[in-house]
């Protein structure tokens, strides 16, 4: 499974990485902590792949855009401090409201990754 994760603030950032890493085995992280990092690493990863990306509410449409526009299926997990009616309607496949845990993160990670089909690399 590959995973891109998108966070401005480096800490939270590789804590998330960290998270994902210590509870799948044999996955891809790539981290971006900005717009064009993000839009760089999307075109890089092999799909399937699972993105997480933490934004403000104005930026939900805006970011999404960028990984949605290198490829229409991936699922987003979206961490927000918005609404998840907000950010689904964005295209996101699951929402997180801040603040969160590491097992609410978890759990819509695995939510998003349920019958992927196998990497495509």
């Amino acid at each position: 499974m590959n995973f891109l994760v998108y966070e401005p603030d480096p800490l939270v950032l590789f804590d998330i990485g960290e998270t994902i890493l210590s509870a799948f085995a044999d996955v891809n992280v790539a981290l971006a902590d900005s717009p064009a990092r993000l839009h760089e690493l999307a075109e890089q990863m092999s799909l399937p792949f699972v993105a997480i990306i933490s934004v403000t509410t104005d930026d939900i449409a805006r970011v999404l855009k960028v990984v949605k526009d290198v490829e229409d299926s991936v699922r987003v997990v979206v961490i927000s401090n918005t609404d998840a009616a907000t950010a689904t309607s964005a295209g996101a496949f699951a929402h997180l409201q801040r603040p969160f845990s590491s097992d609410t993160l978890l759990r819509a990670v695995n939510h998003a990754c349920s019958d992927l089909p196998a990497d495509r690399s």
